[in-house]
């Protein structure tokens, strides 16, 4: 692959990855009952809000336009999540929950990053992938004082 498709492959995942994430936490946050967990559950909103405004421009900059999500995958996994809080609607499971699904996306985001780097895309788009990776730490960590654990 040449550099404007690692370019725009970088692009699509990290726009996904802080979509999917803000999209996820949007569908527990009614779940959530401790006050504190939801302040900073809505708090990661904004941050996954932040980072999406910023990738999109960076996509607009490089006229890449962000993949569309099939329905059928928003379905499911909004169905997925629904059908875990069903079983146990704990604060503690829930923050599980964000924590591993938060974990997946800076791993799978990463990987992707490291890939691309290699075929020389923009450092502004690998710098603002590095800020979402570590957002995502962070977010996750943030979790962790939640989960029985």
């Amino acid at each position: 692959m040449d550099y404007n498709s690692k370019t725009e492959e970088l692009l699509c995942e990290m726009y996904r990855n802080v979509k999917m994430g803000s999209d996820s936490l949007c569908y527990v946050t009614p779940k959530i009952n401790d006050r504190f967990m939801l302040k900073n559950v809505t708090g990661q909103i904004g941050g996954y809000a932040a980072l999406q405004s910023k990738c999109k421009a960076l996509m607009d900059e490089h006229h890449v336009k962000p993949k569309k999500e099939s329905k059928i995958k928003r379905a499911m996994a909004k169905g997925g999540i629904a059908l875990n809080t069903a079983l146990d609607s704990s604060d503690a499971h829930i923050a599980e929950m964000i924590v591993k699904g938060t974990n997946m996306g800076a791993d799978s985001l990463e990987k992707t990053m490291n890939v691309c780097k290699k075929h020389g895309v923009n450092e502004n788009i690998v710098s603002l992938c590095e800020n979402v990776i570590k957002f995502e730490r962070g977010a996750a960590g943030a979790m962790k004082d939640y989960t029985v654990n």
